[in-house]
């Protein structure tokens, strides 16, 4: 007798011996393993850089801060009044009741107020024969209109020959760096002043010798202006910087 080979679903339910069992019994297929995808994260959302700098920054100064005003007050509280950061922690009110007094002299804040005339004459001041004087004309100077002009294309000079001007021998010995003042008013202005011992009028102040020239041709480097005194030629020599190098042919823009 033979046997008949066994069809599909046979093969399938073939006895087996169940080594657990120890009988047969009909064992189906195994299944193959199967396993489910991974589980992905979602991204977290990503701060922008520039924010997070700012917010960083903000962060330190605010940390400073504090650290700066915990260091006023523990400085305070253990010095007192005695603490450097002490007017840091007055506080400055004025009370409801307060008696504001005003007046002549007395400065309560608000606008300027123009300050009162001298009773003075300020325009010239002597000390111990005339050493210490304002550097302006004193009214009733004499005018110095005669000087020599040198038209350099860089500088100009302006050179008075007190030999002419002055009328005694000893103001002409007098004539020196510290009797003569030399200003510039402006950068198209300047005054020279020789104070001299020629004649005292009845107030005791010195005759002075004036020459001014409020319009120059063209503007000079005023903080490079200077003049000199040659006490053997009595003669004084302002050198007036040019801000344009040019002939300038005459001193003043008037045509003097």
């Amino acid at each position: 007798m033979t046997n008949s080979p066994a069809s599909g679903r046979d093969r399938k339910l073939c006895p087996t011996i169940c080594p657990s069992r120890g009988s047969a019994s009909s064992c189906s297929p195994a299944k193959k393993a199967t396993t489910s995808p991974p589980i992905r994260a979602s991204p977290k959302p990503q701060k922008d850089h520039n924010d997070s700098t700012m917010a960083a920054v903000d962060s330190t100064e605010e940390d400073l801060r504090e650290k700066q005003e915990s260091a006023l007050r523990e400085n305070i509280r253990t010095k007192g009044t005695n603490a450097y950061y002490y007017a840091h922690n007055r506080k400055f009110e004025v009370p409801a009741d307060a008696i504001i007094r005003s007046g002549p002299g007395i400065i309560t804040g608000g606008a300027p107020v123009p300050l009162d005339k001298p009773d003075f004459d300020c325009s010239l001041t002597t000390v111990d024969g005339g050493s210490t004087r304002l550097p302006k004309v004193p009214p009733g100077s004499v005018k110095v209109d005669k000087y020599l002009l040198v038209d350099e294309n860089e500088k100009i000079q302006v050179i008075v020959d007190f030999n002419e001007i002055l009328k005694s021998e000893a103001a002409r010995q007098n004539l020196s760096l510290d009797s003569v003042e030399f200003e510039m008013s402006n950068e198209s202005s300047f005054t020279l002043v020789c104070f001299t011992s020629d004649k005292l009028d009845e107030t005791g102040k010195q005759t002075a010798y004036a020459l001014t020239c409020d319009n120059l041709k063209h503007d000079v480097v005023a903080e490079k202006c200077k003049h000199r005194v040659n006490k053997d030629k009595k003669k004084v020599t302002v050198n007036l910087v040019k801000q344009i190098a040019q002939k300038w042919g005459q001193l003043s823009s008037t045509g003097k």
